[in-house]
């Protein structure tokens, strides 16, 4: 089976249910299912959430600080050809150098 990492950064958190309501057949969701079929391809899906990154900085016990990355980062699995992608996934793909996650043992 093919799989292809697709790793998504949306503006806020609505958007990316705005994007789940598109994968469930133009239905409101109140939370991102974690896999479904979409056109006969199938998908798995991590909801992250706000990202962290560190600051460099230490509070004062030592231990490190981090500040938040703007966004709703959403992490999936498309299994199918990535040209089969939905214009309502394809427009928040981002490509990351270093993923942050890892989602079934590879790399998210």
């Amino acid at each position: 089976m093919q799989q292809n990492a697709i790793y998504l950064h949306f503006p806020d958190r609505a958007a990316a249910l705005a994007m789940g309501a598109a994968l469930a057949g133009g239905e409101r969701v109140e939370q991102l299912a974690p896999e479904g079929v979409y056109a006969g391809t199938y998908w798995r899906m991590d909801d992250i959430g706000t990202l962290y990154r560190p600051t460099g900085a230490m509070d004062g016990v030592g231990a490190p600080l981090y500040e938040a990355l703007a966004g709703y980062y959403v992490n999936m699995v498309w299994c199918g050809p990535v040209e089969t992608l939905p214009d309502a996934i394809d427009a928040f793909r981002i490509y990351p150098d270093t993923p942050f996650a890892v989602q079934a043992g590879r790399a998210s």
